[in-house]
């Protein structure tokens, strides 16, 4: 049971930490979208035309931004289902097991009381020949 949790622990936290490397892949790499195209877009003379690409440049950013967070937040709550879905599975292996040993025991104990019942039934045999 220790073990089936420690994997799962070790599965959910590494998918999380790969979904956080992931996420921080996309900012920076928005963040140097976002700085090109605004670099770019200074150097345009016509006022209008540089106006147009500064907003293209910041909307392109939240966009890009808003798609790292969607992927971040949905990773980590699949990591988490996930890993609430394994501890399941190991409480339900756990249970099952508990279960057969009790039905072994109770199995071990029955066919202990019918050796005792057996063994008495031999000593009042016994008995009863010393008692004629």
């Amino acid at each position: 049971f220790t073990l089936c949790q420690q994997q799962a622990i070790e599965e959910r936290d590494t998918r999380i930490a790969s979904s956080r490397t992931l996420y921080n892949t996309a900012m920076a790499n928005a963040l140097t979208d976002r700085k090109n195209k605004e670099k770019a877009a200074i150097a345009i003379i016509d006022k209008d035309a540089k106006k147009v690409a500064i907003k293209n440049s910041v909307d392109t950013y939240k966009n890009l931004v808003k798609n790292a967070q969607t992927d971040l937040t949905e990773a980590r709550k699949d990591a988490w289902q996930t890993f609430e879905d394994t501890i399941q599975a190991c409480r339900d292996t756990q249970n099952d097991a508990l279960e057969d040993a009790e039905a072994t025991t109770t199995e071990a104990t029955v066919s202990d009381t019918s050796s005792v019942g057996s063994i008495q039934n031999v000593i009042n045999v016994i008995k009863s020949l010393f008692d004629k």
